[in-house]
């Protein structure tokens, strides 16, 4: 199996991070691309031409923020460190598992399909060299989420003309050119996307906690007065997300449960307790 990356670059979720790389800082060139996300770099500005950036820009980026991309570039292999194969350079469906290649790889125009759950991990990387994809798609299948597919490049990484899905970190520049990104680019170096045709970058971010909303109606009720307490869960994550144990409320003092509760829930599983004249 895979072992779920609880990466520390979660604390900072960046769509889009440059980072120090000596002697000089790491940058963001920006050309003719739109990116839904959070924009950071080591540098005091990034260069924009025609880009749309719909999120926060961080220039420069905190400490904290580089040393949590550095932990993640190290965790990403030594939290995952058996390979199932190597990173494939034909058209398949990849089930999870990590998938490593010894040297610069070249992926081409090529479907790689990640089928699976929103719980499924899915890691490739290079031990030397760089990463090339070339008119390569990777989409999704099942309930598989781009967030939970991770790419490191021991090198450059270079996407041209790519549809892909999955968070890049790269030991040196990220080069993008023409495409689509769902996921994350973070480099040691520079992040350019060029300005051969307009890029649609769309990020990642951390999971978002589940809410619980409660009304009574009517709101208010006299002696023996009879409300309705309708309990809402809403989760606004892409997958789904699962109680562990029970959920359990308890009604406020002085308010039991009617003699006929007529309890129900939308709920596709589990079930509903409410006892009459209880709490």
């Amino acid at each position: 199996g895979v072992q779920t990356c609880a990466l520390p670059i979660y604390a900072a979720p960046y769509a889009v991070l440059a980072t120090d790389a000596v002697p000089t800082a790491g940058t963001v060139p920006c050309h003719t691309s739109t990116i839904n996300g959070r924009v950071g770099t080591t540098a005091n500005s990034i260069t924009n031409t025609g880009c749309t950036i719909s999120g926060p820009i961080d220039t420069p980026v905190a400490g904290s923020v580089v040393t949590d991309f550095d932990n993640a570039f190290t965790a990403v292999t030594t939290q995952n460190p058996t390979c199932a194969g190597v990173i494939p350079l034909v058209s398949t469906t990849v089930a999870p598992g990590v998938y490593c290649s010894g040297a610069a790889t070249t992926i081409g125009a090529v479907t790689l399909t990640l089928n699976g759950t929103a719980s499924d991990v899915w890691v490739f990387y290079t031990n030397s060299g760089g990463l090339t994809l070339n008119s390569t798609q990777v989409v999704m299948g099942g309930g598989a989420l781009a967030c939970n597919v991770f790419w490191k490049s021991a090198a450059a990484t270079t996407l041209n003309s790519a549809i892909f899905n999955g968070t890049v970190l790269s030991g040196a520049a990220i080069t993008m050119t023409s495409g689509s990104w769902v996921g994350r680019a973070l480099a040691t170096t520079d992040v350019t996307t060029t300005s051969a045709a307009p890029l649609t970058f769309a990020g990642c971010s951390a999971p978002v906690a589940p809410t619980i909303a409660k009304a009574f109606a009517p709101s208010t009720n006299g002696l023996n007065g009879v409300s309705t307490l309708t309990i809402t869960l809403s989760n606004a994550n892409t997958g789904a997300a699962t109680l562990s144990t029970a959920f359990v409320d308890t009604l406020p003092s002085g308010v039991v449960l009617a003699a006929t509760p007529n309890a129900s829930t939308t709920c596709t599983s589990g079930g509903v307790t409410a006892a009459a004249g209880g709490s």
